[in-house]
């Protein structure tokens, strides 16, 4: 490999990424971290990465490799890795939901799959960290009846629909709703863990002294980084998985009038549920892809902490999850199983918008 790399930057749902042809990398592990870590300009000490391509936030310092997969009725293969600002560090234990949408937009520019004269198309993606199906069909992009707008980007974008499919054989450790985290400083917190497109923790907003209402910019995080430390690493242990930055947790409540971080103002009656998710150092600015997934199916499991909030509500279609900059309706298909009773996902989907932002050179 030379000094440089083609790469495509995009934005995918409210994340943004740099993308490689997985084959332009060495089979070298550590090489390939060194050099995608150079092109992200990590780690640095100030968290800005100004000598690299990264955003310096969580949402915006990520990698996706691609390529053509050889899987029966699957496009192209997807593996996501998260690099850590101020640490010489690449998670690839987790994955990305928003950037799925970038995934296809990729898939399309780089030819590894066609589009249809309208430029509408399916991409059928493996999400080779988690080995899981995630279809995208995108809708056409010059049909401006098409077009939405999504929390937290600005304008508006061709839409994108992303379907996980069956992302976890079973979405409830031991099939318990509900665990009592075991907490260092002697206090115990019941917690609903979902193993499902990204492990993530649901807790009640009450047990750890919040509203549910919280925004990054005015919520100071590091009241409570301890606390959702030690949840993640109890949740884990559960869980059975290794405790990185895949494993979030996300505080939910009922519904309630609040303004948003762009001044708007979003009523209960417009919501199902309330939540704030964890990121790595802050709150999330919106509200990850896949920790919305998680939510909209453990909302379907009864018993479950999401359930206890929604299992009222009078609207029967898709979970309306308000977030900071507002509200994101995502669909679950959940089944429990008749041998096992496991729960699980057949499916779980949200529309997305992206949009290719840049294609050229990454220099090492």
């Amino acid at each position: 490999m030379k000094n440089k790399v083609r790469a495509s930057l995009i934005r995918g749902g409210t994340s943004k990424g740099v993308f490689f042809d997985e084959n332009a990398f060495l089979k070298n592990e550590t090489e390939r971290d060194s050099w995608l870590l150079s092109i992200m300009g990590s780690p640095d000490p100030s968290g800005m990465q100004l000598n690299g391509l990264g955003g310096g936030i969580s949402s915006t310092s990520k990698v996706g490799l691609i390529n053509r997969s050889e899987r029966k009725n699957i496009d192209v293969n997807y593996l996501f890795g998260q690099v850590r600002l101020k640490e010489p560090k690449i998670d690839w234990k987790g994955s990305c939901g928003n950037l799925a949408a970038a995934v296809a937009l990729y898939a399309i520019d780089e030819r590894l799959v066609h589009s249809q004269p309208d430029g509408s198309a399916q991409v059928n993606i493996w999400q080779a960290n988690l080995n899981y199906e995630i279809r995208v069909k995108i809708y056409p992009p010059n049909d401006k009846r098409f077009w939405i707008s999504i929390p937290g980007v600005p304008g508006k974008n061709s839409a994108i629909y992303v379907d996980f499919i069956n992302p976890s054989p079973s979405l409830l450790p031991n099939n318990q709703p509900i665990h009592v985290l075991n907490l260092p400083n002697g206090e115990n917190i019941e917690a609903t863990l979902i193993c499902g497109a990204n492990p993530t923790i649901f807790i009640n907003a009450l047990e750890i002294g919040l509203v549910g209402d919280e925004l990054p910019g005015e919520f100071d995080f590091q009241k409570i980084e301890k606390l959702i430390q030690n949840i993640c690493t109890e949740g884990a242990k559960i869980m059975q998985i290794p405790n990185t930055s895949a494993v979030r947790v996300a505080w939910v409540s009922s519904p309630k009038d609040y303004t948003a971080s762009d001044g708007s103002v979003i009523l209960a009656m417009e919501c199902d549920i309330l939540s704030r998710i964890s990121t790595e150092g802050r709150v999330h600015h919106a509200h990850t892809g896949t920790g919305a997934i998680n939510l909209a199916c453990a909302a379907k499991i009864p018993e479950s902490i999401p359930y206890k909030i929604v299992k009222n509500r009078t609207h029967s279609g898709p979970l309306r999850i308000a977030h900071p900059l507002g509200v994101m309706q995502v669909d679950a298909n959940v089944v429990q199983e008749g041998k096992t009773s496991k729960w699980i996902a057949l499916n779980s989907g949200f529309m997305r918008t992206a949009k290719i932002l840049m294609v050229g050179n990454a220099y090492i």
